[in-house]
């Protein structure tokens, strides 16, 4: 950002996430104004939410910042295809039993990367210094997701709802093994 100042860089577009500002409980609407429980943080959101607090101190001694926060993206990606809505996406068309958190009421909003492409190209053009913006699409319940798979991939894959807690645990050391084998 040092550099960016020196150079006379005349605006910067961040895209942080939504994970920071968290998920809507009881269907309570959030903005960007809001910051979750950091206790569920992982490393990515701990790291947009340092960048974001970094935002805000260089736009404060004048540096044309906006900050962008995407949902859950999905769609082509040319990436490493970390996407957790594409990884959702591919387990739930090459399996035939598929684990999942037990909240398949919950709602989780959705976004497809060509808008966020468009609300990040907005951003540059229009938005506002100072200001945070979220790109967001439709907001479906996990369970009208995994219904939308089956009827778009003509193919039924069963759900097995798993307490969360379970899941993290299990993901914590599967982690952990991954990188034991690494070293």
């Amino acid at each position: 950002l040092n550099a960016c100042v020196k150079a006379g860089v005349e605006k910067i577009v961040f895209t942080s996430s939504a994970e920071v500002i968290g998920p809507s409980v009881f269907g309570v609407m959030l903005d960007e104004n809001v910051v979750a429980d950091q206790l569920t943080f992982g490393l990515q959101e701990h790291s947009k939410l340092a960048c974001e607090r970094l935002m805000k101190e260089y736009h404060k001694h004048g540096l044309k910042i906006v900050v962008v926060s995407p949902v859950q993206v999905f769609g082509p990606s040319t990436g490493n295809g970390n996407s957790l809505v594409n990884s959702l996406i591919r387990n739930y068309i090459n399996q035939t039993k598929l684990v999942v958190p037990n909240h398949l009421q919950n709602s989780v909003n959705y976004v497809y990367i060509n808008d966020v492409v468009f609300g990040l190209m907005r951003a540059m053009e229009k938005g506002f210094s100072g200001e945070h913006y979220i790109i967001a699409g439709e907001n479906m319940s996990n369970l009208q997701f995994y219904n939308t798979l089956e009827q778009v991939n003509n193919k039924h894959t069963r759900l097995i709802p798993v307490p969360l807690f379970i899941m993290k645990l299990l993901a914590y050391f599967y982690s952990k093994k991954a990188v034991a084998k690494k070293q």
